[in-house]
């Protein structure tokens, strides 16, 4: 497969004779039509020492994943790709990097659609109750430093639902299904590329809390009656917020109110 500095086939084929109108995000952009993960791909760019800002787009993936390692279905007709980013933060800062992410999706989203996305602590992006997207952040360290952070965005863009595999497709998707129209995928990804750029300068310079509160205004999770799946331990209990370091509060039915680091979010199985 042909590596292209930038863009010049397929989704992104005019992608070449633009320029970004970012300083730092997309200056440097390597394209595939088809990869089996462009986390691995930028994963890789960033140990040889790329540039902060660099991104992988695919047009489709054959081994795409999300977090704790699961698949992610990657059709055609979505829009994948992986941004390193070298944050001079603690590690545990870099925790709150895919909620400052996913404001920036759900706003790119809201200014090309009419569409109003939702938020799903902590990582998803949910249009009328079904998944249109997810983001995934791997961190590697030097010296208890972030050496370099790879941000994957998946986003089901165009995707017809029938190419969504048969187990999520009642679950699943697309900012074209929802909205009834074909998005020019290149303006979104212009937007995505502001949006994104905007946000992480702020929390690199200004901190977490007015993101918060953006991710709390479009969020689907605070609120609501859940289940956590932290790896083998659940836990119900009403979300009440997320705090200043990006955890779910979760107040349990006795009453206590846990922060939660991480885990998957769902219905809860008991009535509290």
């Amino acid at each position: 497969m042909t590596r292209k500095q930038i863009p010049s086939t397929g989704l992104l084929r005019d992608y070449a004779s633009r320029n970004p109108g970012t300083l730092l995000i997309g200056k440097s952009v390597f394209h595939y039509e088809e990869v089996a993960s462009t986390q691995d791909i930028a994963r890789k760019l960033a140990r040889q020492g790329a540039e902060e800002g660099t991104v992988v787009i695919a047009e489709k993936q054959t081994g795409g994943r999300g977090r704790r390692g699961r698949h992610w279905a990657s059709p055609d007709g979505g829009l994948y790709l992986s941004i390193i980013l070298r944050p001079n933060l603690e590690p545990a800062r870099a925790l709150r990097l895919p909620l400052v992410a996913g404001v920036a999706v759900a706003g790119a989203i809201k200014k090309v659609t009419t569409l109003q996305p939702r938020l799903k602590w902590p990582n998803d992006i949910f249009i009328a109750g079904k998944k249109v997207g997810g983001i995934l952040t791997e961190t590697s360290t030097k010296k208890g430093k972030i050496d370099h952070t790879v941000l994957g965005i998946g986003l089901n863009v165009n995707t017809a639902r029938s190419l969504f595999p048969p187990a999520i497709r009642e679950t699943a998707t697309s900012l074209a299904e929802e909205s009834g129209r074909n998005i020019a995928p290149l303006e979104l990804l212009q937007c995505l590329f502001d949006e994104f750029e905007a946000l992480y300068v702020e929390f690199l310079a200004s901190g977490f809390d007015k993101i918060r509160e953006q991710w709390k205004a479009m969020s689907n999770t605070i609120g609501s009656r859940v289940k956590i799946d932290s790896g083998g331990a659940e836990i119900e209990g009403e979300a009440l917020d997320i705090d200043g370091e990006g955890f779910l509060l979760l107040r349990r039915r006795d009453g206590n109110v846990e922060r939660v680091i991480s885990g998957d979010v769902s219905p809860p199985t008991t009535r509290l």
